[in-house]
């Protein structure tokens, strides 16, 4: 999932809206059993998203599911559900992480049930607290895939209404900061507003300048305008290569040069290579 630019939410229970997922643009499919779900729904929600796991295709997208948080009574009876079948979830959303001590119950269980080379953990970090601790849980087990952040929540604990205008930019820096620490993808807080595309353009801009490489949404029609924005354009992926291609063609005593008036190093280069491979990851080949 390093280079899913896309997490679409489709409710566990809704077997039309996730057949339309799957033919659709998202790179990655969010099955929700948490909020998308009242209590009534949440057994029959367990069961549809283990026979939605069950029947996908082998080369379907990333099938992550959200279950319910540990401190709720369904949490860990999802867990089990879903990791007691031969095709578990691609990854574990995993909402309301408080501490590292989360993950690790997550790890165990994943451990416990034989599928830690199939399913990654992405704790989604939606409380101060959390905020605050966001580096440990980052880094507190080997199968966290990404690190994500949900800014609705976030707002509400701090007694602001999810649409406000209040500014979380620090919050949001953090946990990119975090995913980046341990070198694990950052995944955006979703944009709310329906029918404002000028809006979603500037905040998934903002994200990207933050250093995250994917968006949460509950809005298909966002799709299309988040994997634009999160693609690396055919100009610059022709400038990382030309910035490569310099790089690997100075002296070899030269650690640092300038080109076109640009600071490169080792660090910058790499960083303009990882541009490149995601680009091609996503079809953007200039050479092609």
């Amino acid at each position: 999932m390093r280079y899913s630019r896309s997490y679409l939410f489709v409710p566990a229970t809704d077997t039309e809206a996730l057949e339309r997922a799957r033919e659709g643009p998202a790179d990655a499919i969010v099955l929700d059993m948490e909020d998308a779900l009242k209590p009534p729904a949440k057994p029959d929600g367990r069961r549809t998203a283990r026979a939605a796991l069950e029947e996908r295709s082998r080369d379907s997208k990333p099938h992550v599911v959200r279950v319910n948080g540990l401190d709720t009574e369904w949490g860990v009876s999802d867990l089990e559900v879903l990791l007691s079948t031969e095709r578990p979830p691609d990854a574990l959303l995993l909402p309301d992480v408080r501490s590292e001590s989360d993950v690790d119950v997550v790890d165990d269980l994943v451990r416990e049930a034989g599928h830690e080379d199939e399913t990654g953990i992405v704790p989604l970090v939606e409380r101060p607290a959390a905020v605050f601790r966001a580096h440990e849980i980052a880094r507190a087990s080997p199968l966290i895939s990404a690190l994500a952040f949900g800014m609705g929540d976030l707002r509400r604990h701090l007694g602001t209404l999810a649409q406000s205008d209040a500014d979380v930019s620090l919050p949001r820096y953090l946990v990119s900061l975090a995913a980046s620490a341990v070198d694990v993808p950052a995944v955006d807080t979703p944009y709310l507003q329906r029918d404002d595309p000028t809006g979603l353009r500037t905040d998934t801009r903002e994200g990207r300048r933050m250093g995250y490489d994917a968006k949460l949404t509950f809005l298909p029609d966002q799709i299309p305008e988040i994997n634009e924005l999160f693609t690396p354009s055919i100009e610059e992926v022709e400038r990382s290569r030309h910035f490569i291609d310099a790089f690997e063609s100075a002296p070899d005593e030269k650690g640092a040069i300038y080109v076109d008036g640009t600071f490169l190093d080792k660090p910058v280069v790499e960083a303009h290579r990882e541009r490149v491979v995601r680009a091609a990851k996503h079809g953007v080949d200039p050479s092609g």
